[in-house]
């Protein structure tokens, strides 16, 4: 997928990315994932996770520093329905 966090409402692009083949475990040059980097950069909610997690995303990848994508959500004070949707995707800290 691409770096969707500057998109007014990224979770409307998800579907339409994922369609024309984007992949959503990508990482770029820090081994970020989309799902490492919604936090880091704008702290997206649980729709958008979610949106994430149906087209494929791996709650359990870690970047070149060892984070998760739940790790930088908790960092970040995510919200509880969040937190709740990456432990069931297998994400830990």
């Amino acid at each position: 997928m691409i770096a969707f966090a500057s998109w007014p409402n990224p979770a409307i692009i998800v579907p339409d990315l994922q369609r024309y083949g984007a992949d959503a475990n990508a990482r770029n040059a820090r081994g970020e994932t989309d799902l490492i980097k919604a936090y880091r950069w704008n702290g997206v909610g649980p729709k958008m996770v979610a949106q994430l997690l149906k087209y494929g995303a791996a709650a359990s990848l870690r970047d070149a520093k060892g984070e998760t994508a739940l790790s930088c959500a908790m960092a970040h004070q995510a919200d509880p329905e969040t937190i709740r949707l990456l432990r069931q995707a297998g994400a830990r800290k």
